[in-house]
């Protein structure tokens, strides 16, 4: 082989050589574009599982500073129980705090069609449908009689008094209502809010319930209900105020709360997290109250259990 033949031989190899090495210089620069992208990724979530974390145990640490308020006995100490919201600051987050008295919902398990009609009509159902709402309901919760004693009734009925716990009725939680024909989604979201299974009382408490729930109601006129609500929010309640409601028979000012539900709202570093509860009453003065409800709540809704 002539040595020009040679030359052009070799420049051909390294030719090649080149392409191969800038092929694999370039195969590298884009391994380590995303190795460095992924890197990125990595503390990207790292960070938002922090400040996720963060804010979980801001909101939980409200609803804790809220239960000690509620289970102290300490009037007002907690704000209003009607679910209106209020904002406290706390370890760099915004606490939306809200505490509604199981008293001033209907207990699905113990109101009369009347009531459920009002919490139908409250919540935005439609009209033609109310009253076969209000049918199934009542079916959902009433035995058979052959099976009524093992509701706790007997001969006495289903529902003999005060004294059986919500885990034994027929409507065990709000939840319940999803399993019904003609429940919808949206009209269960307004609705598990107007209604509960922890009250254990046919009527409900004016000093509590919701402004739309005493609207709701017959023989209640809105103009007084709403300037009820205004003093009852502004003077913090009280039975004194109930004249200007009128003092209609399906409003009950007997006994003690026995249940809150306490939504926690906590925003901060550019995360949310929401934390629902629900925490019931006791007599016992070393554990004043259990936990019968605890969960991760929905950003967008109003609250309720």
């Amino acid at each position: 082989m002539t040595r020009p033949a040679i030359r052009a031989r070799r420049r051909r190899e390294g030719g090649v050589a080149l392409l191969i090495v800038l092929w694999v210089l370039g195969l590298l620069a884009a391994l380590a574009v995303i190795l460095a992208a992924d890197a990125r990724t990595a503390v990207q979530t790292s960070e938002v599982t922090i400040a996720l974390a963060r804010a979980q145990a801001a909101a939980d640490a409200g609803v804790w500073l809220t239960v000690r308020d509620v289970a102290g006995g300490a009037p007002g100490a907690a704000g209003p129980v009607d679910g209106t919201p209020r904002r406290i600051a706390f370890a760099g987050f915004a606490l939306d705090v809200s505490v509604q008295d199981e008293g001033g919902k209907v207990d699905l398990n113990f109101a009369g069609p009347w009531m459920l009609r009002a919490a139908l009509t409250a919540a935005g159902a439609p009209g033609p449908e109310i009253d076969g709402l209000v049918r199934e309901i009542v079916a959902w919760r009433t035995p058979l009689s052959a099976g009524a004693a093992a509701y706790g009734g007997g001969a006495a009925g289903p529902y003999p008094g005060r004294s059986y716990g919500p885990a034994h009725a027929p409507f065990a939680g709000v939840d319940d209502l999803r399993l019904l024909p003609g429940i919808t989604p949206a009209l269960f979201d307004r609705l598990r809010r107007l209604v509960t299974v922890y009250s254990q009382d046919p009527l409900i408490d004016p000093r509590s319930a919701p402004l739309i729930l005493l609207d709701a109601l017959p023989g209640i006129d809105p103009q007084a209900a709403a300037a009820y609500v205004a003093r009852r929010d502004r003077l913090g309640g009280g039975d004194a105020l109930l004249s200007a409601l009128g003092a209609p028979d399906d409003l009950s000012t007997q006994g003690s709360p026995v249940a809150y539900t306490i939504r926690v709202d906590a925003v901060g570093g550019g995360v949310r997290f929401v934390r629902e509860a629900v925490i019931v009453l006791t007599p016992d003065g070393v554990r004043p109250y259990r936990v019968a409800r605890w969960q991760q709540g929905a950003e967008d809704d109003g609250g309720g259990a």
